[in-house]
């Protein structure tokens, strides 16, 4: 499986939502998370409004 280049925007975008793709730390708040629905709710929700909020 190839991996894609990550755009700057892209990268922008995660660091406004707080999203550290590159380390993995996200996965691991998700696999700790009580409610693994309600995490995923509120990083979509996050990642949205940083949409929302940007150029991208």
């Amino acid at each position: 499986m190839e991996n894609k280049q990550r755009t700057d925007e892209f990268i922008e975008l995660a660091n406004k939502v707080g999203i550290s793709c590159w380390s993995g730390d996200y996965i691991q708040e998700l696999i700790a998370s009580p409610d693994l629905g309600k995490a995923f709710e509120d990083l979509n929700r996050r990642w949205k409004q940083a949409r929302k909020n940007s150029k991208i």
